[in-house]
């Protein structure tokens, strides 16, 4: 129970969290002109200036990992912050960064009352919390994004972007050729001494208020768990609570 609660835990931090970059990326600025014209292109069909005007979303869908299927609720401000809600076996579990720290509530992995999380979850948590995405002004964040060809996927050839993070760390965005949706993401992490390679997959894209999104996430999370998740809505006229992430027990950012 220990371990699979584990497993479950960061696979539907992997997966959760990986749409909202897809929903909130806009266009970088410099890097190689190949790499620029592609995410153009990306941020113009999901919606184009329409997003910068986005300031705080909710999504809440379905996610099922093994026998279990589960609601979820996604909540993210920017700059940094977000909240992840999911009700598992009875239990209430809470994933969270109030901007500076990772914590969780997991009954699950034992933990009842909020407690900040293990390093290999923070780690993989401060990946995907950038509100706007990585591919947004990476020179100031110290990223490098690189074109790296094309690649034939299951549902075409999609053009390969690889970004180096902080750390690092490094992820590979596949942005379709016709579509120009991103359908697929890969990045390694480091696990329990173990270096894992995470893929997410996005499909179903659909239009509400300008913004087209992926409704259907599925992948290979941590310990090699697969995951299917399905967006039902995506709320981006949602009022700032930033008290929302603050983990419970300790005093509020100002």
């Amino acid at each position: 129970m220990h371990a699979r609660g584990h497993r479950f835990v960061a696979s539907i931090a992997a997966g959760v969290t990986a749409v909202v970059l897809t929903i909130t990326a806009t266009p970088t600025h410099g890097g190689s002109p190949k790499a620029d014209r592609i995410v153009k292109r990306h941020v113009a069909a999901i919606g184009g200036d329409k997003l910068k005007s986005i300031q705080a979303l909710r999504a809440d869908g379905m996610v099922k990992i093994r026998a279990f299927e589960v609601p979820f609720t996604l909540w993210k401000e920017r700059p940094d912050l977000a909240r992840l809600d999911v009700k598992i076996m009875g239990y209430d579990l809470v994933q969270a960064f109030d901007g500076k720290t990772a914590w969780w509530i997991n009954p699950v992995a034992g933990a009842t009352e909020p407690r900040e999380m293990p390093e290999d979850f923070a780690r993989e948590m401060r990946l995907w919390v950038d509100f706007e995405g990585p591919l947004v002004e990476y020179k100031k964040k110290r990223y490098k994004i690189k074109y790296l060809g094309e690649e034939e996927l299951e549902t075409g050839k999609a053009y390969k972007l690889s970004i180096a993070l902080f750390g690092g760390q490094q992820m590979v965005a596949y942005i379709d050729k016709d579509t120009h949706m991103e359908v697929r993401r890969t990045h390694t992490q480091s696990f329990r001494g173990k270096t894992i390679t995470v893929n997410t997959y996005f499909s179903d894209f659909a239009e509400a208020g300008g913004v087209t999104t992926p409704r259907m996430i599925r992948g290979i999370g941590f310990g090699g768990e697969p995951f299917t998740m399905r967006l039902q809505s995506i709320d981006t006229d949602v009022e700032s609570n930033r008290s929302r992430f603050d983990m419970p027990g300790e005093k509020s950012a100002p």
